[in-house]
């Protein structure tokens, strides 16, 4: 019998107003891409791949506990990966970059697989474009970081679900949130 698996991933999730601003400017700026729906929007912190149903509970174990210090966010840079649109920040804040790197390190303790790549915080705007609009057109947005999540793929649209969550906060509350 095969078990059924699941698409998997840790991210940090888009505030529903940033998310609105910028699928408007997406709609407006790129005729002929397929913009991710606004509740999709996120920044990805750790792409575990297709892994079967059961490890679920193995990967919220992992990284349960681990603190995230809420930071801002600020993104603005539009760029062209393939045929993603993708919007970067001026810089990655050292908050982020070091609670990527603690969180990778975790699921490598725990057996879980990592990509090897260097980190590079994005969020995805739009899939099958073939030119990023002008960076002067790019809305510059800002989000104070408050969670992050774990993250099912699903079919339909939003395409994505939270199976897990946990607020930004201090080493002393680590309890996920539904």
């Amino acid at each position: 019998m095969n078990e059924p698996h699941l698409r998997l991933f840790l991210a940090l999730p888009c505030p529903l107003p940033v998310a609105e601003t910028l699928s408007a400017w997406c709609a407006a700026h790129c005729p002929g891409g397929r913009p991710l729906h606004p509740a999709d929007l996120h920044v990805t912190l750790a792409f575990l791949g297709n892994q079967p149903a059961d490890q679920v509970a193995r990967v919220t174990e992992a990284v349960a506990g681990l603190p995230l210090p809420a930071f801002c966010l600020e993104l603005g840079t539009p760029h062209r990966w393939r045929d993603l649109l993708v919007l970067l920040p001026e810089r990655a804040p050292a908050a982020l970059t070091a609670f990527q790197s603690r969180l990778r390190e975790r699921l490598e303790q725990a057996g879980l697989p990592v990509e090897r790549r260097p980190y590079r915080p994005h969020l995805t705007l739009a899939r099958r474009v073939s030119e990023a609009p002008p960076a002067a057109t790019a809305p510059q947005v800002a989000w104070q970081v408050r969670e992050w999540g774990l993250y099912r793929s699903v079919e339909g649209q939003p395409r994505y679900q939270r199976l897990a969550g946990w607020p930004a906060v201090s080493a002393g509350n680590s309890s996920p949130t539904p």
